[in-house]
């Protein structure tokens, strides 16, 4: 009698959708998203034939380049600058409903690595789940035949009717601006 219990609830656990993990793989992008309750995380990655990544880590930071990635704010507004770090404001707006989140970004130029934070995030008119964090860093990695850029997201999101529909939003945007950048970057970086 115990394992039939032990195994409906297993069963019972992954159907109840708490946990979604999925692998693709299309033109050399690779990407993972968890789902566990109200916190979501993306991992994906790219690999690019350019050797320089100079030119790469400059995409990835530099505000100019991150305009003409991320199509899909109405607006991308550079709001304070630092040495090695910006705050952005992505505006998003439609009949339903109006978002402005303000990120951090920072490049750190020895790791390779350029960080990101939201420190505000406001939202009206037809409510999605309210954003309570969203973090990540993109990641230069060396390979035999040229680069490779890790991008890692993580966040949390209030309880919400439509969480799930947002988590399959947000893995889904991800994925398609990794395939932009790689566009991107392959007509940028010789």
């Amino acid at each position: 009698m115990r394992p039939l219990i032990i195994i409906a609830i297993v069963i019972l656990f992954l159907w109840s959708g708490s946990i979604h993990y999925e692998v693709v793989a299309a033109d050399n992008i690779h990407h993972k998203f968890i789902q566990s309750g109200n916190r979501y995380m993306f991992y994906g990655t790219t690999s690019f034939a350019t050797s320089d990544p100079n030119c790469l880590i400059h995409v990835l930071y530099d505000f100019k380049h991150l305009c003409k990635i991320n199509i899909l704010p109405d607006s991308i507004v550079l709001l304070q600058k630092g040495d090695y770090w910006y705050e952005v404001a992505y505006h998003y707006r439609n009949l339903f409903f109006e978002s402005r989140a303000t990120y951090r970004r920072a490049l750190e130029q020895a790791e390779r690595r350029v960080t990101f934070e939201m420190v505000q995030c406001e939202q009206r008119g037809l409510h999605l789940p309210k954003i309570f964090s969203s973090t990540g860093y993109y990641e230069i990695k060396a390979e035999k035949e040229g680069l490779r850029v890790i991008y890692f997201e993580e966040g949390e999101v209030a309880d919400h009717l439509l969480k799930e529909i947002y988590f399959q939003w947000v893995e889904k945007e991800a994925f398609k601006f990794l395939h932009r950048l790689k566009d991107y970057v392959n007509k940028t970086c010789p």
